[in-house]
């Protein structure tokens, strides 16, 4: 398993990601103070994973689990789309997190929330990182 340091700055070999260290730690932070010494563990929707860097921190820095929402279209950053569902799972495996505490939703954000029936704590919007699919995210 990657040490939490390795998982809060960023080195993390071959794991793609977008989110800055700063954002990282600011998360990290938030979901420690928040969560992970409770006796009832959050669940917490991620909105596009890519990669599954945020998605094991927020497993280790929480505590909790994760139902990854994702379309697998890997946006124009990603033209190899047909991998990176596999690469998700490789990565959160290796972690030790899939699929014991991380739960994969196929699907967008669009399609899979107007249906959502189940309880959670927190919805990371991670996906498109524009102002308007953010919007429609939520």
């Amino acid at each position: 398993m990657k040490s939490f340091d390795d998982l809060i700055r960023g080195r993390h070999g071959t794991w793609a990601g977008w989110i800055t260290v700063q954002d990282r730690e600011w998360l990290a932070e938030f979901l420690q103070r928040e969560y992970l010494d409770r006796e009832i563990k959050p669940t917490i929707i991620e909105i596009g994973v890519f990669a599954g860097s945020t998605t094991n921190l927020i497993c280790l820095a929480s505590g909790g689990s994760v139902i990854a929402v994702d379309d697998w279209s890997g946006g124009p950053h990603h033209p190899d789309f047909a991998s990176l569902r596999e690469n998700f799972i490789h990565n959160t495996t290796e972690t030790g997190f899939y699929p014991d505490r991380v739960r994969i939703v196929d699907g967008s954000s669009l399609h899979v929330g107007p249906t959502w029936k189940e309880r959670v704590n927190i919805v990371y919007v991670d996906g498109d990182h524009s102002y308007e699919a953010a919007r429609l995210d939520i």
